[in-house]
């Protein structure tokens, strides 16, 4: 019998409580108007990323008639170690994980796809280029999964 009046009491304490407040008094947010300029549209590329908060990133994809190499560069001041870290075609689903690496300075970590000259790449990934249309696009991950780069590949001819 006490369980059942706690249960009826409960909510009728809830709904007793509660106070209607005037939304103009005590209100601590302020109405602001709308910005009437809309921000001019710009590429998805960011032609000078911060290297505090992305010291890796994908900077370049090279393409010839056979194959693509996808530049990591380290754009920071320290070196850095990208061991772990990924990169995926969202497209396919395939994706290449960077071997026990550190990256240093200044410098860039070279990804074959398709035939390449070996002394001009530090690995190969596929057999042919993924990079095929306007728009396509690779993502670096880090160590843990996180996205922390996005590539998307916006010239006509690859």
């Amino acid at each position: 019998m006490k369980n059942k009046l706690w249960i009826l009491l409960l909510p009728l304490l809830y709904l007793v409580s509660c106070k209607n407040y005037n939304v103009d008094e005590g209100n601590v947010l302020h109405s602001t108007k709308l910005p009437t300029s809309i921000p001019e549209n710009r590429s998805w590329r960011t032609d000078t990323p911060d290297p505090f908060l992305f010291p890796i990133i994908i900077s370049n994809i090279v393409h010839n008639e056979y194959s693509e190499k996808i530049v990591v560069e380290n754009i920071s001041d320290q070196d850095q170690f990208i061991g772990g870290f990924a990169i995926l075609n969202p497209q396919t689903m395939e994706h290449f994980i960077i071997p026990e690496k550190i990256l240093k300075s200044r410098s860039s970590y070279i990804i074959c796809n398709g035939k390449c000259n070996d002394d001009e790449v530090d690995v190969k990934w596929l057999d042919k280029p993924v990079i095929n249309e306007y728009g396509d696009h690779l993502v670096l991950l880090n160590q843990a999964g996180r996205v922390i780069w996005n590539y998307v590949y916006i010239t006509n001819n690859p």
